[in-house]
């Protein structure tokens, strides 16, 4: 298991180039369709990101919520430091993963919820 934790920083350092790319062509102008298209791709985005990195998490209590936790708030912890020193282009779409985050961070909270009632 500690051969995923070296492996971990390069799955981030892989999804972070990959939004960095992205945002930085994804141009979202003031109609709101666009915005809603735009923030479903990131959630999907998102998605991917977390579930690479919770495979790849070995927290003793093997949580799926504490993982989701964690990963959600490694990848977090990206997007405040990408926001620090990006466009505004940029800065539109870091608010949009954000959103997409928490959107799929809920999910994953529903699902623990969900797991642990039918036990």
């Amino acid at each position: 298991m500690k051969g995923n934790l070296r492996v971990l920083p390069r799955v981030h350092a892989a999804f972070e180039q990959a939004f960095t790319e992205i945002a930085e062509s994804l141009y979202i102008s003031r109609n709101i369709e666009v915005a809603l298209l735009a923030l479903h791709s990131w959630k999907s985005f998102v998605s991917n990101w977390m579930q690479a990195v919770v495979a790849l998490l070995d927290i003793k209590e093997s949580s799926k919520l504490n993982k989701a936790l964690k990963a959600a708030n490694d990848i977090f912890k990206i997007l405040c430091d990408h926001a620090s020193v990006s466009t505004p282009r940029v800065a539109v779409n870091i608010a949009l993963v954000i959103g997409s985050l928490c959107s799929v961070r809920g999910l994953y909270s529903q699902i623990y919820v969900i797991t642990n009632y039918m036990v």
